[in-house]
């Protein structure tokens, strides 16, 4: 027993002489290794599983072995710890872990497997009443009930099909239904007569003539023919596409469209003129899903509880033509978006057909022009599949042609064919039109029924347009495969499709036992039929045979939250019956709840089968409350409630916008948890996540102002900043008490026979509005033969035009005579208008009680606003007082935000506090250094709070940085007191240049053309219609500097969109294919880049930005500003800094415009 190890093995010849041949050596790695072995068979019979395959891991390379036909298995492999798992097709796999194999040593390992456990298919709860709940998992499968199905492939107009007027643009051919229409602008519609509840309604159609931009589309739930003429009574929910990619939906409402959605565009239609789009509707209760060719894209809620199933086309040109390749309803049906199919593992299948109607238990949704089904095949939840065939492999109008099958005429020529309809493929046999008798077999391959327990048939029928019985099904255990005529054939008892069946419907056989055969067996399906009188067409699809072996014990059922997974379902009973009756409902708590059905079978149970949900008291009330911490009204607040514990789509959504009493209740809450959304503009939004909301609830929110912060924040390079009052200014109400005397703000205007008028006093004799001083116009005290005609105007109230409301009060007496008024007028921007007027005593000589007037004046707000009080006497009579004028947003409009001041950083550290909107940086002993750049940083404080900051990077020049007059003097004139003022008008010599262009093109100046001239103080290049660039400079090169110029493209000339710009530490003119420099341009309508010149290459081009600073339009002039110092360069348009570089590329060079 050698260890594990390399040895060298060495052999050498003997001879009787004793001599010996050299050695030959080997070297050899001796592996340790063990043996195992076992057999796999069936937990129930003890039968042996041939092929299946047993797998052992360890840490090192898996093994597999595969059983033979006694079940068995063996093998060696390296000694180690292993995991088997055994699996079988149609049983369910096992495991055994941790299995020690030593080396040297044989383990047998033994599998007994359990047929697999297929649980049942579709599963529907339904709420009986408030106590119980009927779950059913029976009667699945089949056709959809009293549905159609229209392919057109017979060339006839469809019974039951209404057509409207004129009746003659309709017709069938190449297996469409079409409308020709010849008419501008008119509707054409059909319907099917029958009304639907909840159903799927599904139709492929395209447009072959006229505009693609025409409408064409399904209507549901209808009551008549589509004509889009409001008053003429016509309802239904309307759905359009068009081959350009468009579509909308509306509610027809006495033919009319109130909810119109507008034209919205799909990505998912096929555009084009004879491009097909598969329209499919899912109509359930309230909601109404609509997709096109899949794709979930609109739903919607409606009151229409049923109607027609109708198509419709519109043109507004003279001619076009549009076809529908099938039109199909199936009541009760499903629809579900491709990609929520594909997240919940739904296998996708090749067509409707297919999906609703060849199983027993088929969990089955629509989509479009393909569809899902939960399980590959499921036949009363259990089978082993040796013989599947659903035709998906053969094509339309071909003979069938399947490997091991025969397709076989007996008599005539015609044999079984692939046929296609509503994209599902199968099997047809007919005689119309062949002009002869025909009989023809279709044989399956042979089977072996002594390898199964429980041998069954089963497979799917249908008819068209019937008129004999011309199918049979017969089983043979003595065939040879080939001779038909010389083998034993019996007719097996199953259902199939005839007169009483709808045409196209396809009919379950039902389970067909074959346990009273043996041994080898074939299935055959023979059609006889006759030109003449016995033309029904059979066809067959889901030809399945298959092991019924493994017992189904019962059902157990449970019942648990809708969006919870297996382990939260509660077990509520057993069953064996295919229906369960929940009697606990009328307990349970609210929610949403599903149930699951569980297949118990003889040794081992299903996977659970979900149904449907349903609302358990799901409903409450639910209140929100906004109010605002400025004091402004709420109104036209939004308010969302998104509901994230519920998986739908759309999701439950509770929304709201608020009126001024910032209050709104739901009464039909749907309780659950949500993210709650709080918007108004101005306002900081709220956002709150993961609200549980279960029991009837009041929210109350603040919503806090969002302040504006200063704008236009610009510091110049000697370190004055100035700004503006950012956003909307928020108006401030105004109020005038006079008691301090008439403000100078005030305008009295005299427009009397003497110097009588408005008059601040404290009383008369006594008398006063509220005990303070007032404004008193006195024609008693301007006496005998006096007239006044007095105005008393206030100042402009400012921005009142911000203002929700707007109100002016003022309190008064008036005592009248005769020939005289009192009248109040505001200024509404462009004139004065009348909003009071009294020619009546306010109350008893000589005084009365004071009277208070608030007067509505929102619709003359504007950034003028005055108020004016006017005195009109025309003789000799009495006086009026006015006291307390006020302008005001309303008694519950008064706002405590006010702006007060401004507060100043420097560098990022608070400075200062300003009143006004400016600031000289180093006033408060700020250290500047020439040449080195700054952050300047100003926010407003209002009385609410303070705003965000405001920033604005600047570089800092003293003044002597620049250019100032050489000389300067000042002098007394004799003889007066003027001074005058005189200085040079050339500056001092400097190291840059300034060029003006008053005196004609200047010296050393450099331009790339003739293009170039000097025109009324201004350097102008003409573009001469040439497309490319023009280019100019000074001769003097520059590395540190800042380099400034005005520009302006002429409003008579050029394109608003072309560059204007510069390149700086360039070699000379721009346009010669090598430059080199740092390119910066604009355009007259806002649009600026920035890019770096190689050998006259571009790179780093920022590509095309905008900026406000741009004065935009053509005859608008804007001035560019370069600062360069080191590696950084800053870029400005009109004083806004724009982008920022470092870069090394250049160091000095010229300044090229």
């Amino acid at each position: 027993q050698l260890g594990a190890a390399t040895y060298e093995y060495c052999i050498t010849n003997f001879y009787e002489s004793e001599a010996q041949s050299c050695q030959v050596c080997d070297d050899v790695t001796v592996t340790p290794g063990g043996y195992v072995n076992g057999y796999v068979t069936e937990f129930a019979t003890g039968d042996p599983i041939e092929g299946a395959q047993v797998l052992m891991v360890a840490t090192g390379d898996p093994y597999f072995f595969t059983t033979d036909v006694d079940g068995y298995y063996e093998g060696e492999v390296v000694a180690g710890t292993y995991d088997y798992v055994a699996s079988a097709t149609g049983y369910a796999s096992e495991t055994v872990v941790g299995v020690l194999i030593d080396f040297g040593t044989t383990v047998s390992q033994d599998f007994q497997l359990l047929h697999f456990p297929y649980p049942v298919g579709e599963v529907i709860a339904t709420e009986i009443n408030d106590n119980s709940v009927l779950v059913n998992w029976s009667g699945q499968g089949g056709g959809g009930g009293d549905g159609v199905d229209f392919d057109f492939e017979d060339g006839d107009m469809p019974a039951g099909m209404m057509l409207d007027d004129p009746t003659a643009d309709w017709g069938v051919s190449d297996g469409f239904m079409k409308n020709t229409t010849a008419g501008a602008n008119v509707w054409r519609s059909a319907y099917y007569d029958e009304e639907y509840t909840d159903y799927v309604f599904e139709v492929s159609m395209q447009r072959n003539a006229g505009s693609e931009g025409g409408s064409m589309g399904v209507y549901v739930r209808a009551n008549d023919f589509l004509h889009l003429v409001p008053g003429d009574g016509s309802t239904g929910l309307v759905f359009t596409i068009t081959a350009t990619g468009s579509y909308w939906f509306g509610t027809l409402t006495d033919g009319d469209l109130p909810d119109w959605s507008g034209w919205l565009t799909s990505s998912a239609i096929n555009t084009g003129l004879g491009e097909a789009n598969v329209v499919t509707v899912e109509a359930e209760g309230t909601v109404v899903k609509f997709f096109i060719n899949g794709v979930l894209t609109h739903t919607t809620v409606t009151s229409y509880p049923t109607g027609y199933c109708g198509v419709f086309t519109h043109e507004s040109t003279v001619t076009s033509e549009v076809a529908w390749d099938y039109f199909t309803v199936v009541p009760n049906g499903k629809a579900m978006d491709y990609a929520v199919a594909e997240e919940i593992g739904l296998e996708k299948k090749g067509s409707f057909a297919e999906c609703i109607q060849s199983y027993d238990s088929p969990g089955k949704v629509a989509q479009g022009v393909e569809y899902y089904v939960f399980n590959d095949v499921i036949n009363n939840s259990t089978r082993e599949t040796y013989i599947f065939e659903d035709f998906e492999s053969q094509s339309n109008n071909v003979d069938i042609d399947i490997p091991g099958w025969l397709n076989v005429a007996t008599v005539g020529n015609r044999v079984w064919r692939g046929k296609s309809y509503s994209g599902n493929l199968y099997a047809q046999a007919t005689s119309y039109n062949s002009g002869e008798v025909n009989e023809c077999y279709l044989i399956t391959p042979v089977i072996n029924l002594d390898d199964m327990s429980d041998p069954r048939l089963k497979f799917e029928s249908a008819q068209a347009y019937w008129n004999h019985d011309g199918l049979a099904v017969y089983i043979s255990t003595d065939f040879d495969g080939t001779d038909i005529e010389a083998a034993t054939w019996v007719e097996l008892s199953c259902n199939i499709a005839g007169e009483d069946d709808p045409n196209h419907a396809w009919v379950n056989s039902g389970v067909v036992s074959l346990a009273a055969y043996a041994g080898d067996a074939y299935i055959a399906f023979k059609f006889n039929g006759d030109s003449d009188g016995a033309t029904t067409s059979y066809r067959l699809d889901n030809i399945e045979i298959y092991d019924g072996g493994a017992g189904i014990v019962g059902y157990n059922v449970y019942r648990g939250p809708c969006y919870g997974g297996a382990e939260d379902m509660v077990f509520q009973g057993f069953t064996l019956d295919e229906t369960y009756t929940d009697n606990t409902w009328g307990t349970a708590d609210w929610g949403v709840y599903k149930w699951a059905v569980e297949v118990v079978y003889d040794f081992n149970a299903s996977a659970f089968a979900f149904s449907n949900c349903l609302d358990k008291d799901m409903e409450t009330l639910v209140t929100v409350e906004v109010t605002t911490n400025s004091g402004d009204s709420p109104e036209g607040t939004d308010v969302i409630f998104t509901n994230v514990s519920e998986i739908t789509d759309p999701p439950y959504i509770f929304e709201a916008e608020l009126d001024a009493s910032g209050i709104h209740s739901w009464t039909d809450f749907r309780k659950g948890t949500y993210d709650i959304y709080v918007h108004l503009n101005g306002f900081a939004d709220i956002n709150v996540s993961g609200v549980d909301i279960f029991d009837e609830s009041y929210f109350e929110f603040m919503l806090i102002e969002l302040l504006a912060p200063p704008v236009d924040l610009y510091v110049t390079p000697m370190g004055y900043a100035t700004w503006g009052v950012g956003g909307v200014v928020p108006f401030e109400p105004f109020l005038e008490t006079f008691n301090e005397g008439l403000p100078d703000t005030w305008t009295v205007v005299v427009g009397g026979s003497n110097a009588f008028t408005w008059t601040w006093i404290t009383d008369d004799n006594g008398n006063t509005l509220d005990g303070t001083p007032f404004m008193f116009a006195d024609s008693d005290a301007a006496g005998s033969g006096s007239t006044m005609d007095e105005l008393l105007i206030s100042p402009v109230i400012e921005f009142t035009e911000n203002a929700d409301m707007l109100y002016v009060e003022f309190d008064y007496i008036y005592q009248y005579i005769s020939n005289e008024y009192f009248e109040v007028d505001v200024f509404d921007g462009d004139d004065w208008v009348n909003i009071f007027h009294s020619e009546a005593d306010s109350g008893p000589f000589p005084w009365g009680p004071t009277i208070h007037e608030m007067i509505d004046v929102t619709e003359y707000a504007n950034a003028d606003f005055q108020v004016q009080f006017h005195y009109v006497s025309n003789g000799w009579n009495w006086y009026v007082a006015v006291d307390n004028v006020a302008v005001t947003e309303g008694e519950s409009k008064y706002s405590d935000r006010m702006l007060e001041y401004y507060k100043v950083w420097h560098e990022y550290v608070f400075i200062t506090d300003r009143d006004t909107t400016n600031y000289q940086y180093g006033d408060n002993g700020e250290v500047l250094v020439p040449g080195e750049t700054y952050m300047a940083e100003v926010a407003a404080v209002y009385s609410t709070g303070i705003s965000g900051k405001m920033q604005y990077e600047w570089t800092y020049y003293p003044c002597d940085s620049f250019p100032g007059p050489a000389q300067f003097y000042a002098e007394n004139i004799e003889d007066t007191k003027d001074v005058l003022l005189t200085w040079a008008t050339d500056p001092p010599p400097f190291d840059g240049v300034y060029l003006d262009f008053e005196d004609g093109m200047p010296a050393d100046f450099i331009t790339d053309g003739d293009r170039w001239s000097v025109y009324d103080g201004n350097l102008v290049m003409d573009g001469n219609s040439v497309a490319n660039y023009g280019s100019a400079y000074y001769d003097m090169m520059f590395d540190d500097f800042v380099f400034e110029f005005e520009i302006t493209r002429h409003e008579s000339s050029g394109t608003i969109g072309n560059t204007l710009g510069c390149l700086v530490r360039s070699d000379g003119l721009h346009d010669v294919g090598t430059q080199n420099g740092y390119a910066f341009a604009i355009t007259q309508n806002g649009s600026w880049w920035y890019a770096k010149y190689v050998n006259g290459t571009l790179t780093d081009w920022t590509g095309w930005l905008t900026s406000s600073a741009i004065n935009s339009g053509l005859g608008n002039s804007n001035i560019v500003s370069i600062v360069a110092a080191g590696d950084d360069l800053d870029y400005y348009i009109n004083g806004t800094l724009i982008h920022s570089i470092t870069a090394t590329d250049f160091a000095e060079g010229y300044c090229t415009v």
